[in-house]
């Protein structure tokens, strides 16, 4: 699998680095954004990667089907001659 992704993990590395570099050069140009940077720099990087990553989980992920608990019988598997009413 890993051979087999290798086209977006090499994408999600260009990705990480031009962030940075773009946060670095706009750093230096607009120093009065360094706190913003600060604060956002991190998360924005683990959101872009979970982003990346979300599609390829996807892939291999269950697929689960959700019952409405409204739908299931509220006696258990016998219905309503159980006993317990």
């Amino acid at each position: 699998m890993s051979i087999r992704h290798l086209p977006y993990t090499l994408g999600m590395i260009a990705a990480d680095v031009l962030l940075v570099v773009g946060s670095y050069f706009l750093i230096l140009f607009m120093p009065m954004f360094t706190p913003v940077f600060f604060v956002l720099g991190y998360p924005l990087i683990a959101w872009m990667n979970s982003a990346f990553l979300n599609g390829f989980f996807r892939l291999y992920e269950k697929k689960v089907e959700v019952r409405d608990p409204f739908e299931e019988r509220v006696y258990g598997k016998r219905g309503k001659g159980n006993g317990i009413c």
